[in-house]
């Protein structure tokens, strides 16, 4: 009975499994070449429109932004923004000819305008003194974000100033044009003095920010260290006993036979028992012997004439920054140094910010070679320049790497910075 009802099942799943595999296979989908070539060009179309609003997009923020950096004789004032705001709601003028290469008769008709359109709208005041306008310019740089290219007009105004004050007032009263971001049309101000930087907002509710000096940041004029120059040379001269041999001296002379040496032989033995006693010193009428340092003493001595570098353009002034870079690199360097770092901290592909130096972070080097004649070593230096850049209305980080050879030597007076090989420059992004 089991032995059968076994046969019966097995039967039954033959004839289903010959069932099933009777069947004929599902239909498989075929795509014609035109389909595929259809959905291609949909995909290219939705991209190229994706693009195409993502070049009409606004840049990051708000469209027109403010930055006030104060100076020990001068503030300087800058209203950044996008061309289609600032030309046709404030000023009155056609967005057309401004976009690309802008003739002088159209920077001289917007820079007319505009110097109107602040002295009516805007201003600047030392408690209740209100500051003159010194200089006026309008330029237009070739984008304000270089991601979405947008067109933009710079306005750049001068105040003179006589030392930073303590507070400085700024007031805007002219929102026409600026889309609302959040609950009301704002413009981001920052304002920098030295290492100073602050942020805040003018509104039509609020159009007046007081800046205050901190403590810190009022402080004097940046300080340079410069190493310990080396101890002057001097004569040691004991008193005493040149008094002692004198006197042996003169009763040589004097004293006639056999006497005559003990007149002189007892001086001379006083004097040698005495030769550290009234000892004076005095300015060694010849040049001192520089002794060129080596090792440790070498590269700590240019690590701090290499952090004197980046120290210098804490200064107010282009002629300040030069008479501190005179303290540390030989004058025919200055112009060179001068240049290379002040081109680092610029960044001309984001509307000309300025990058302020937070910290100097050394990664390797060494003394290579030292010379006698005339004084001096060469360094191979690696290492790190952390900065923060404030512009577009927000401040971020910003670290660049580089490595360079330098000549160090002493001019008769100093040790200097003598040459400079950059080997090798990179931007970190973190």
């Amino acid at each position: 009975m089991e032995k059968q009802c076994r046969l019966e099942l097995a039967g039954e799943f033959a004839e289903d499994a010959h069932a099933f595999g009777s069947q004929p296979p599902p239909p498989i989908p075929v795509v014609s070449l035109a389909a595929l070539r259809t959905c291609l060009l949909l995909c290219l179309a939705l991209s190229a429109s994706t693009l195409n609003l993502r070049a009409k997009a606004r840049h990051p923020g708000a469209p027109i932004f403010m930055e006030m950096q104060l100076f020990q004789d001068r503030i300087e004032l800058r209203i950044v923004g996008e061309q289609e705001v600032i030309l046709p709601q404030w000023l009155g003028l056609e967005l057309a000819g401004y976009e690309k290469n802008v003739s002088a008769a159209d920077t001289q008709r917007a820079t007319k305008k505009a110097r109107a359109f602040f002295e009516k709208y805007g201003e600047l005041r030392l408690g209740k003194q209100k500051l003159s306008l010194e200089s006026f310019k309008v330029d237009f740089p070739e984008s304000l974000n270089y991601i979405f290219q947008k067109p933009g007009i710079r306005l750049s105004a001068r105040f003179p100033l006589t030392g930073v004050p303590p507070s400085v007032s700024i007031r805007w009263l002219n929102y026409k044009g600026i889309p609302a971001l959040y609950s009301e049309p704002e413009i981001p101000v920052t304002t920098q003095w030295r290492d100073q930087v602050d942020f805040s907002r003018l509104s039509k509710n609020e159009p007046e920010h007081i800046w205050h000096a901190n403590k810190e940041s009022a402080r004097a004029r940046p300080k340079i260290t410069l190493p310990p120059p080396p101890p002057p040379p001097t004569w040691r001269l004991p008193l005493l006993s040149l008094g002692l041999i004198l006197v042996g001296a003169i009763g040589f002379a004097l004293v006639r036979g056999h006497k005559r040496w003990l007149f002189a032989a007892l001086p001379l033995l006083s004097s040698l028992a005495t030769w550290q006693i009234a000892v004076v010193e005095i300015p060694s009428p010849f040049p001192a012997t520089i002794t060129v340092p080596l090792g440790d003493e070498a590269r700590q001595l240019f690590e701090q004439l290499h952090k004197n570098l980046y120290m210098a353009f804490q200064g107010d002034s282009e002629e300040e920054i030069y008479e501190l870079l005179a303290a540390s690199v030989c004058p025919k360097l200055i112009d060179e140094l001068y240049g290379e770092i002040y081109e680092s901290l610029v960044l001309r592909s984001e509307g000309g910010a300025v990058c302020t130096i937070t910290k100097l972070e050394q990664l390797d080097g060494g003394v290579k070679d030292s010379q006698s004649q005339p004084p001096g070593f060469e360094v191979d230096w690696h290492w790190r320049v952390h900065g923060e850049v404030s512009h577009w209305g927000h401040r971020h980080e910003r670290t660049n790497e580089y490595r360079a050879l330098y000549q160090v030597e002493h001019d008769g007076r100093s040790w200097k910075i003598a040459s400079v090989e950059i080997l090798s420059q990179r931007r970190i992004d973190q």
